[in-house]
């Protein structure tokens, strides 16, 4: 059972993994910060250079989330409620889960300069409204794919603090149920913030009302 306690994005994500790979029921939980949180009105979420500064170092979790040795989280469950959607994504075969966004970046996270992809479920990564249409909970994710200059990135990137960055030229966006995503060579892909292997082949697909998080 789930400890009576705010959880972080990373928290939420492991929690997720684990229940979900058990085929287990999601339980009612409350978020304490992350782009999920910061997407349905949450106060109290972190700023993004705070996300993931748990117990753990992001990288030891993508290890384990790879691995399937996945960290538990116990205790009560909350009882007031919003439904939310997840989405899943297998990775060459593999499945995951992930509550707020799956990225695939050029070189290191935070960079938007060359091909970058983004199948979003909540609307924010940290300070940038990067998918303005998204919402947990309305049976779709939302891709968001780009291949921009360094110039044209700084400049997506300014805007994209007020989610006045689309429409763009350079910038594809697609609402979906599901869809496969296909690359020459193995990319690194992160789930919620969390690198966890590099994939050719990444299917997403929306698993609506899946998540129940109690509104602080």
């Amino acid at each position: 059972m789930l400890e009576n306690k705010s959880l972080t994005e990373l928290e939420l994500s492991l929690l997720v993994q684990n229940l979900r790979r058990a085929n287990e029921e999601l339980p009612i939980v409350r978020l304490s910060n992350g782009d999920l949180a910061k997407t349905l009105g949450i106060k109290g979420e972190a700023e993004k250079e705070n996300v993931g500064r748990d117990e753990m170092p992001l990288k030891e979790v993508g290890q384990k989330l790879n691995k399937g040795e996945l960290p538990k989280i116990t205790g009560e469950s909350p009882i007031q409620e919003i439904v939310c959607d997840i989405g899943s994504a297998l990775l060459d075969g593999k499945l995951y889960w992930f509550t707020s966004h799956l990225m695939l970046w050029n070189k290191r996270p935070g960079n938007f300069s060359g091909h970058f992809l983004a199948v979003m479920n909540a609307a924010w990564w940290g300070e940038l409204n990067l998918s303005v249409r998204a919402h947990p909970g309305d049976g779709k994710l939302d891709s968001f794919e780009s291949n921009l200059g360094f110039r044209e990135a700084q400049k997506m990137k300014a805007r994209a603090r007020t989610g006045t960055h689309l429409p763009h030229p350079k910038i594809k966006t697609t609402r979906l149920v599901a869809e496969t995503f296909e690359f020459e060579k193995a990319r690194s892909v992160y789930l919620d913030n969390v690198e966890v292997t590099k994939a050719k082949t990444i299917a997403v697909r929306i698993e609506p009302a899946k998540l129940k998080i109690r509104l602080q």
